[in-house]
């Protein structure tokens, strides 16, 4: 059992973050390179998923852990769409970034990881339920990581 992804997280997802996140991937990605972060957003979908992932009720955390709080920001960050391009792909980094944050690491190759990407956008188009994918999710994460004793 991975010991970090059962804790509460310590640090989460900030616009500020993202923004940073989408800064360097501009050098790496064309279709980025003359879009600003601010300009590539769709309305406050950002907000409202890195808000929602942090979302408490009667005063406890509803993504209580780190594998809580991954699961939610892959999926919703994925499907819902908070970017006009790159949405996949500022998935797949801020995920990794927000475990790295919270001492966790992959072991997923990168192809693993954009086919799981992908297969996640098919599945939501496809009509698969938001549980069962988010169950598989919780196997797969638990299944491929490892806890790290340092952070980015």
């Amino acid at each position: 059992m991975i010991r970090n992804l059962k804790k509460p997280p310590k640090l989460w997802l900030t616009k500020e973050v993202c923004e940073s996140v989408y800064k360097a991937l501009q050098t790496r990605y064309k279709d980025l390179a003359n879009e600003p972060f601010n300009q590539n957003l769709q309305n406050h979908k950002l907000d409202s998923i890195l808000g929602s992932v942090k979302q408490t009720f009667q005063g406890k955390n509803l993504n209580p852990t780190v594998l809580d709080a991954t699961i939610a920001y892959y999926y919703q960050l994925n499907t819902g769409h908070p970017f006009y391009t790159g949405n996949k792909r500022m998935a797949e980094y801020l995920t990794y970034v927000f475990l790295r944050l919270n001492s966790v690491e992959l072991s997923l190759s990168s192809i693993q990881y954009a086919t799981l990407t992908l297969l996640i956008a098919l599945g939501k188009k496809a009509g698969i339920k938001e549980s069962t994918v988010k169950n598989d999710l919780k196997f797969i994460f638990l299944t491929y990581s490892k806890d790290v004793d340092t952070v980015v």
